[in-house]
């Protein structure tokens, strides 16, 4: 006993410091936010200049000029890629990317993320070389994926650069998203109500248990914290890179884990961003699996997602509250199926938002514009920037919470 009391006192005092020090750091952190912080308003048409002449060239088919890559994906073949989308649409488009076409273009396409050369570097200025003429029919068009927390450059020198977003976010100009959905007319209501009806959703899960894939661990939406709280009322199985287990056997293919995933009644669908509707392809994965999403929105807007069809835990007072629910859906048959009631109503959708965006190059009503402060309608959003504070927080609360259980 004497040994135990000996041992306990360092490490009491060992705790006692850190926690100091891990307060002052904290407390440095928010008075630096709150000094530095400068409200912005939603939808704010200040970010936008707008002019009363058109420019565009009126064409029956509109050409667009892939510029940069995308991702790991040349900028030759996406053009390929979303040439088969752009065959389907009500509206006719080319796309490719031949830079010594760029005159001929009506449209050119930059992917945000592979516009900065120095990636992973924040604030960086280096970037991807632009075209060296521009015409004033062309529109220059920023397209992105990625959450706010992870736009490392500088994004104040692309003001004035760019005349349309094209984005995950319902504000942009022309929206980007990861899946859709759509209406069902009267007769194939009829028919899914019909076909529907003998299934039941809760009876075709063999596990009860909710599973979730998770690899980015610092993560600003902080998933872990949700995660361990649902332990503690029900069985959660976790796999990817924060938690030592892999599933499936590619673990670059999402779907490769599906066989096992789609056993269990509900998937963790928790986003590593809480940034305005920013819905990635884990929730409409889910969907196809015939699970219920367990998500982690804080500001998605309205027809983003198919109504009653997931479980937002914001739409709790407390992460214990939404852990209780998800038991109460888990025990009751009823309350479970009828998260699928959607099913008769709604459709899931193959989108193809580049067809969107062959639209808005043939709407004669479009505006002439430009984003004069690209920066700030960047930042008018819910969800942290980039940068060393906000990464310093990300590791804080993570060590913190792991470390001390704060």
């Amino acid at each position: 006993m004497k040994l135990q009391m000996m041992n306990s006192v360092p490490w009491k005092k060992f705790k006692r410091s850190l926690l100091s020090c891990l307060i002052a750091l904290l407390i440095f952190y928010i008075v630096y936010r709150v000094a530095s912080y400068s409200p912005g308003l939603q939808g704010d048409s200040s970010y936008i200049n707008k002019f009363q002449k058109r420019q565009f060239s009126a064409k029956s088919t509109k050409r667009i000029l892939m510029w940069t890559p995308f991702f790991h994906v040349s900028a030759d073949d996406m053009a390929r890629q979303q040439s088969d989308c752009l065959e389907k649409c009500d509206k006719k488009c080319e796309i490719h990317a031949n830079k010594s076409d760029m005159d001929s273009s009506d449209a050119v396409l930059f992917h945000l993320t592979d516009l900065w050369l120095d990636k992973w570097k924040f604030g960086t200025k280096n970037l991807y070389p632009f075209p060296v003429t521009r015409s004033p029919e062309q529109v220059w068009i920023l397209m992105n994926m990625e959450p706010t927390t992870f736009l490392f450059g500088d994004i104040k020198v692309l003001n004035n650069v760019f005349n349309w977003t094209f984005w995950y976010r319902r504000d942009a100009t022309v929206y980007l998203s990861y899946g859709g959905y759509s209406d069902r007319s009267y007769k194939e209501r009829m028919f899914a109500n019909w076909t529907l009806k003998p299934s039941n959703f809760y009876q075709e899960k063999s596990k009860s248990a909710a599973i979730g894939l998770i690899s980015d661990c610092t993560d600003s939406a902080q998933r872990y914290r949700f995660v361990e709280t649902l332990k503690k009322y029900m069985q959660v199985d976790m796999f990817g890179a924060c938690y030592g287990r892999q599933c499936g056997s590619n673990i670059n293919d999402p779907h490769s884990c599906d066989e096992n995933v789609k056993q269990y009644r509900f998937y963790l669908a928790l986003e590593n961003s809480k940034c305005r509707d920013y819905v990635t392809e884990k929730y409409w994965y889910t969907l196809q699996r015939h699970q219920i999403p367990i998500v982690n929105w804080k500001q998605v807007s309205n027809h983003v997602v198919v109504p009653n069809s997931y479980i937002n835990i914001h739409d709790f007072e407390t992460p214990e509250a939404a852990a209780q629910y998800v038991t109460k859906v888990r025990d009751n048959e009823t309350l479970y199926n009828s998260y699928f009631d959607w099913m008769s109503q709604y459709s899931l959708q193959e989108v193809c938002s580049m067809c969107r965006l062959c639209r808005a190059l043939h709407d004669n009503k479009m505006q002439a514009q430009v984003y004069s402060d690209l920066k700030g309608w960047v930042e008018d959003d819910v969800c942290p920037t980039a940068g060393y504070i906000s990464t310093f927080k990300r590791n804080f609360l993570f060590w913190t919470y792991h470390l001390l259980g704060l």
